[in-house]
């Protein structure tokens, strides 16, 4: 959880400019800071959001930690 500027938030999920973000707007990062899963308001995530999240953060905490960090490509967006 945190706060930045409309900005920083636009180029770290490499949404082109001019497109719109919805509320809310869910970002799953990895413990190499990569964003793995990133959702809008409009995706069907959000139907059954509590079950959802915890799957996410389930797999997310099964993977072995990392000796390397990744490149910030290394993401699957889903919308």
């Amino acid at each position: 959880m945190g706060f930045v500027s409309r900005e920083e938030v636009q180029e770290y999920a490499q949404r082109p400019p001019g497109k719109p973000g919805y509320v809310p707007e869910l970002f799953f990062i990895d413990r190499n800071r990569v964003i793995r899963f990133q959702y809008s308001g409009t995706d069907d995530f959000f139907k059954d959001q509590e079950r959802n999240i915890r799957m996410q953060v389930e797999l997310l905490l099964k993977e072995p930690v990392a000796s390397k960090k990744t490149a910030h490509s290394a993401r699957r967006k889903r919308s």
